[in-house]
């Protein structure tokens, strides 16, 4: 049996908080409505600075330690990694530039590191010296609502190449598209 402990913590200004994810120093990043963008670490909460202009919707881990955070209006934060000498200081937040301004609503990171969004009207982004970039897939305008990565076994990617790597998105309508990509 699985038992734990349950800790209940006050955000001063958040009306909800929407996704988490754990940053490399242990701590909790938290993001929501409104711009809520939080760390939470031994029982406090911290708001981690950005020009709060707009909601927050999607939160992972980066392979720096740090996150990604993607929300309306394109927005697409890189949340650094906490230095361990800065306990109890929030990280610093950037803003990215990206290549749409549809609301992003989910983002995922691939075994290579490349970060994924996905989003309204069939947009699909990969992070790339910190822009994202537009994807072009055939999926007319539904909004995207999940997305996952993977690479895929030679013996099932058809090439003696270089490695396949695949994105694999959700559209609210049902429709699963696969995205073959290679390195």
């Amino acid at each position: 049996s699985v038992t734990g402990r349950s800790i209940e913590i006050d955000v001063p200004g958040t009306s909800r908080l929407l996704a988490v994810t754990r940053l490399d120093g242990g701590q909790l990043l938290a993001c929501g409505t409104h711009g809520a963008l939080v760390v939470v670490e031994g029982g406090e909460a911290r708001d981690v600075p950005w020009g709060r202009t707009g909601h927050l919707y999607a939160a992972v881990s980066s392979p720096d330690g740090g996150a990604f955070a993607v929300g309306s209006g394109g927005h697409a934060l890189a949340i650094a990694a906490p230095p361990p000498a800065l306990r109890g200081v929030a990280p610093p937040a950037t803003l990215e530039a990206v290549q749409t301004t549809r609301d992003l609503l989910g983002v995922t990171v691939d075994d290579a590191g490349v970060a994924w969004a996905i989003g309204a009207q069939g947009r699909l982004l990969a992070r790339r010296a910190g822009t994202w970039s537009r994807v072009p897939v055939e999926l007319g305008s539904a909004n995207l609502i999940a997305v996952a990565t993977r690479e895929v076994p030679r013996a099932l990617s058809n090439t003696d190449g270089p490695r396949v790597r695949e994105v694999v998105v959700l559209a609210e309508d049902g429709t699963v598209v696969e995205v073959r990509l290679g390195d």
